[in-house]
């Protein structure tokens, strides 16, 4: 995954974010290209931008902090897909924007927006955007993630692109967070040739169709997905 820092932000959690996928440099680590603060079309916005081999991702970073009870959100933290975010009946205060009642709703409207873009300026039809929420604790609560209702979910609504939660500041989210990519890029979707349109649309020079191959974009979309032996674990 090849990372490249387009804006700036203080925000500690967005930086942890962005240092993860810096260290995917290996060949057995996810493809594509991460656009850390990108310069986004009117209507979009994310935090990261993830233009990968299996698709596109938004990618949204939520920051927990302490409710109105004084305490950090541990968990079980209710999510529903309508509704603001609830933990120990305290409504989590997190930065939303545009109206938005939770995080998930405010990168599928931004994902959405940004699929529709994609496809009236590439004119290609079957191109949509996924939209991944990350939930972080900051750096001095420790111990592990803050715990899901139901477990880290995922789910599809029409086709309008995975809508996904988690968090990262343990090892164990660190590995979901890997995986989800990994299991994206199961499927090849994004083409070298669609991908350059894709960077040439956001202003981000510097790549050429081969030079994409090289980074393991494929020249045609792949029809099956591409077996990985003993397979992946559910997020």
């Amino acid at each position: 995954m090849l990372l490249i820092r387009v804006g700036e932000s203080q925000f500690a959690g967005e930086k942890d974010v962005a240092e993860q996928l810096a260290r995917w440099t290996r060949p057995s680590d996810p493809a594509g290209i991460a656009l850390w603060q990108p310069t986004m079309p009117a209507g979009c916005h994310c935090d990261v931008l993830v233009i990968s081999p299996g698709g596109i991702v938004v990618i949204e970073v939520k920051g927990l902090k302490e409710g109105a009870n004084g305490r950090m959100p541990s968990g079980p933290i209710e999510t529903p897909g309508n509704g603001r975010w609830v933990c120990d009946g305290v409504e989590l205060e997190l930065f939303l924007q545009d109206g938005s009642l939770n995080p998930l709703g405010q990168a599928q409207n931004y994902a959405t927006n940004l699929g529709q873009l994609f496809r009236e300026k590439l004119e290609v039809a079957d191109l949509y955007v996924r939209a991944l929420v990350l939930l972080v604790k900051p750096q001095y609560a420790k111990g592990a993630p803050v715990e899901i209702a139901g477990g880290i979910h995922d789910y599809h609504e029409g086709r309008r692109g995975l809508l996904s939660v988690t968090t990262l500041t343990h090892p164990r989210a660190s590995r979901s967070f890997r995986r989800y990519f990994h299991r994206l890029n199961e499927r090849a979707q994004i083409t070298a040739a669609t991908a350059l349109e894709i960077l040439e649309l956001l202003d981000v020079p510097g790549f050429t169709h081969e030079s994409l191959v090289a980074m393991r974009f494929p020249r045609e979309k792949s029809r099956y997905r591409r077996s990985r032996g003993t397979g992946t674990a559910a997020l």
